[in-house]
């Protein structure tokens, strides 16, 4: 016991490093791990020699349990507000739970430089898609608007609702709740990209609800946020389930999850706060920024993988 008091002092400063992560991803539906996992191989232990060595699987494995509890504080919070689409969320766990639980199963024979290469260059192709749909936001919102009447309109299906939420706020959002094949593949793709990397769903789905469909900003981020909390539960618990069952030990820094925890439960109840204050145009700048961010680490992860 005095031994991890020790440890726990000693990095002491991951508590406000975790509180701002969670602030940032909750904020932006994007997945803690993508920050948390980075900071954990390459910043975290360049600050301080008393931060405990990890392997990727068991920086993903630490990030994706921190993580859940960021996630699920924020989800109590856009609940309350009453922006959460919990039939849309609904549809899409449908698809990234399974997804995550069979990458994660077999994420510890896949070589981790190519995944995070290859998931950088997905966050780069996120990031100009934001952009695009920024410098063309006039243009596009209107043609968003005469595309989702007409579809509201004329080709109502059961993937395919006309729908308004009213939030706690008063303010009233009207959106077309679509979710078609293609949308099972993009969010087919988040699910296993959390399962073999713990990033991924958040991004991607996201992005497709705002930039594909048009859904207001708040709303979409809420609902993320959601699937993003149960994706990374089923995909933290499947971690666990392997580690035990190769006989190997629990790949959990518990230093770090108890340090962590009450930085991502804070944060997460801050999010929902900082996100109904912003105007849509900020959270996608944000967004844009975030992605390239993220995939510059992403890819500089990959390169010193080599």
């Amino acid at each position: 016991m005095g031994e991890f008091i020790a440890n726990v002092l000693a990095i002491w400063w991951v508590l406000p490093a975790a509180l701002g992560i969670a602030i940032a991803a909750n904020t932006l539906a994007v997945e803690g791990a993508v920050m948390f996992a980075p900071a954990f191989l390459l910043l975290f232990p360049e600050i301080s020699g008393a931060f405990p060595e990890l392997t990727p699987n068991e920086a993903i494995g630490v990030a994706l349990l921190i993580m859940f509890f960021g996630t699920a504080s924020a989800s109590l919070g856009y609940m309350r507000q009453h922006v959460v689409d919990f039939g849309l969320a609904a549809r899409l766990v449908a698809v990234t739970i399974p997804c995550a639980v069979l990458a994660r199963s077999v994420a510890f024979m896949i070589p981790s430089w190519l995944l995070f290469m290859v998931f950088g260059g997905v966050l780069f192709l996120l990031a100009f898609t934001v952009l695009r749909s920024l410098l063309d936001r006039r243009r596009g919102d209107r043609e968003a608007v005469r595309s989702n009447a007409a579809v509201a309109t004329n080709t109502q299906t059961r993937h395919s609702v006309a729908k308004e939420l009213v939030a706690r706020d008063g303010r009233s959002y009207r959106y077309l709740a679509q979710f078609n094949w293609q949308d099972r593949g993009y969010t087919a793709a988040g699910g296993i990209l959390v399962g073999l990397i713990g990033v991924g769903v958040g991004a991607i789905v996201n992005t497709t609800l705002i930039v594909r469909h048009g859904l207001p900003v708040r709303v979409s981020v809420a609902t993320t946020v959601i699937v993003v909390s149960a994706t990374v539960l089923a995909g933290s618990l499947t971690h666990l389930a392997v580690a035990r069952a190769s006989g190997g030990a629990v790949a959990f820094e518990w230093t770090l999850v108890v340090l962590a925890i009450p930085g991502v439960i804070i944060g997460g109840q801050i999010a929902p706060h900082i996100s109904a204050r912003c105007p849509e145009r900020t959270l996608k700048m944000a967004l844009m920024l975030m992605f390239a961010l993220m995939s510059s680490v992403m890819i500089l992860r990959g390169i010193v993988s080599l």
